[in-house]
């Protein structure tokens, strides 16, 4: 332990004399040092454009196409260790290219002031498989019992009441009750959201 830290103490030493004596080229790049896991990684930067990184900017496209993808997904889709992929999101949040939204152990992430706080609900339940087919399924005029959500979801009364409690409560469902049953149709707000954000949302629901 000791030898690692007076390796650390070294390291972070010469990489600040490099960043001393390497002044910036005419294209405004700079030394930067990254620690990473156990080691540390020596990367130009590029002070003015938070997406000069390969690394950034194929993160930066990912939540781009995937709003609301949190931060495993994000690493297993683009093989990128943890470390790394907050490292990156953490510039892009400086940079205000992207903004993070905590849901519930989540932190979710989208592009900056690209959707409303309703629409990032909206996709937050989306990207949850049984919320995502509750939505699908009383997306029509004429909604969906509380029995044929259980039998097309495949799981319990029980169940399907606390699913669609969290869709209640953010305005997402509504509920009403007719001859003995309870029915369930997406609110007029979440319509909308769904055919404003058709290329968002839509290839969401339709999974």
């Amino acid at each position: 332990m000791e030898m690692n830290l007076k390796s650390i103490v070294v390291a972070l030493l010469i990489f600040s004399l490099i960043g001393t004596l390497l002044p910036l080229d005419e294209e405004g790049h700079q030394i930067e040092a990254i620690f990473i896991g156990h080691e540390f990684i020596l990367q130009f930067r590029h002070e003015s454009n938070p997406l000069n990184l390969t690394s950034r900017a194929n993160i930066y496209n990912f939540i781009q196409s995937n709003p609301g993808a949190h931060l495993r997904k994000i690493c297993t889709s683009l093989s990128i260790s943890i470390g790394s992929a907050q490292y990156h999101l953490e510039k892009l949040i400086e940079g205000e290219l992207i903004e993070s939204e905590k849901e519930s152990k989540y932190k979710r992430f989208f592009v900056t002031k690209k959707f409303s706080e309703f629409e990032k609900k909206l996709i937050a339940f989306l990207r949850k498989p049984k919320a995502r087919m509750i939505v699908k399924y009383t997306s029509s005029v004429d909604g969906c019992t509380h029995q044929e959500l259980a039998k097309l979801l495949d799981v319990s009364s029980q169940a399907v009441t606390w699913h669609v409690k969290q869709l209640l409560d953010d305005n997402v469902v509504e509920s009403w009750v007719m001859q003995n049953s309870t029915y369930y149709r997406v609110t007029g707000e979440a319509g909308i959201a769904l055919m404003t954000l058709a290329p968002e949302l839509c290839a969401l629901v339709s999974r």
